[in-house]
């Protein structure tokens, strides 16, 4: 009986225990294995970005789009609430805690209401789309670089 009276009293001074606070707070009160969708604060106040998420909107019907509040309220968010009401898909805007404004943080999520484990969860991997971001270093043209043996004895790429 101790333990529950210690329990309870805990409880009503701290509130009701939370799993995963650090993956709540990342992803607007919700976790990983829920989120279908994930735009970042700079990606949903990117005009092509929203209208990719747009194009798609038939996709996430039977989903929940949560929008970070503290991001600038721009007509392309207002976009999205209209969407969201003419198809009857429940949103909510997030201003607790949890939502931040800068670039790399959560500004749009879709959501179910239980664990879906989508692998690929970002804009440009769920629907393949190149961004100047998304390119590979690795492929860029590097300038032709010329052995000192080759400076010394004539070789043709020293010339």
């Amino acid at each position: 009986m101790s333990e529950n009276v210690n329990d309870r009293l805990t409880q009503a001074m701290h509130g009701q225990p939370q799993t995963n606070i650090d993956e709540r707070h990342q992803y607007l009160g919700s976790l990983r294995e829920r989120i279908y969708l994930r735009l970042t604060v700079k990606e949903a106040e990117d005009k092509s970005a929203v209208q990719v998420f747009l194009k798609h909107f038939a996709d996430y019907q039977q989903y929940q789009v949560l929008i970070n509040g503290k991001i600038a309220q721009t007509a392309l968010m207002q976009q999205v609430v209209a969407a969201s009401a003419k198809a009857n898909t429940h949103f909510a805007v997030i201003n607790d805690e949890s939502a931040k404004d800068g670039e790399a943080d959560t500004g749009l999520l879709v959501v179910s209401t239980t664990a879906i484990n989508e692998d690929a969860i970002t804009l440009t991997d769920k629907y393949h789309l190149a961004t100047a971001t998304n390119t590979d270093p690795t492929n860029e043209q590097k300038p032709e670089r010329h052995s000192l043996f080759g400076k010394l004895f004539g070789d043709s790429k020293g010339e």
